[in-house]
């Protein structure tokens, strides 16, 4: 896999649903540059698929997936300025193949210089809710954190890959 044209030079694993996708990140290495970059795996095709960043963002790395496929985790994100010398922070993100990936807010009482990385994902309840669980770092100190995302009833499933 190259990104920038740079080859990965190691790739981790942080989580597995009951259907055996996994999601971790690339570590793109090169002269100057490095970069994670998200992605999730069916466990079976030769070939993961990159889930991108939020806008402006270079690096993205996936811990968490529900049996639908809803993952969570960070990517860092362009919040003042421009691109290359603007402010960038860490922004958490659910991620789905139906809408790719969303920023979750930073909870009541954080601000927008809040740093944030969600780590894990609640199966979907029949009302669509699902939580994701993670941290906001706040004066140095990091504090849990758990938003409630409410998603469509029936997200429509590509059928499982038979093994």
């Amino acid at each position: 896999n190259l990104l920038y044209g740079f080859a990965v030079c190691r790739m981790k694993a942080w989580g597995v649903n009951e259907s055996g996708h996994v999601v971790g990140n690339y570590h793109y290495c090169g002269a100057l540059v490095h970069v994670e970059a998200a992605y999730i795996w069916n466990g079976i095709d030769d070939h993961s698929k990159h889930l991108g960043t939020l806008p402006g963002g270079e690096s993205s790395a996936a811990f968490g997936i529900n049996d639908d496929r809803f993952v969570v985790g960070y990517s860092d994100a362009l919040i003042a300025g421009r691109i290359p010398d603007g402010l960038f922070r860490e922004r958490a993100f659910i991620w789905h193949e139906h809408f790719g990936m969303k920023a979750l807010p930073a909870p009541s009482g954080f601000t927008l210089y809040t740093d944030c990385r969600a780590h894990a994902v609640s199966s979907r309840k029949s009302d669509g809710l699902i939580q994701a669980a993670g941290y906001c770092t706040l004066s140095g100190k990091k504090r849990a954190v758990r938003w409630d995302i409410q998603v469509g009833k029936k997200i429509t499933q590509t059928p499982p890959v038979k093994r």
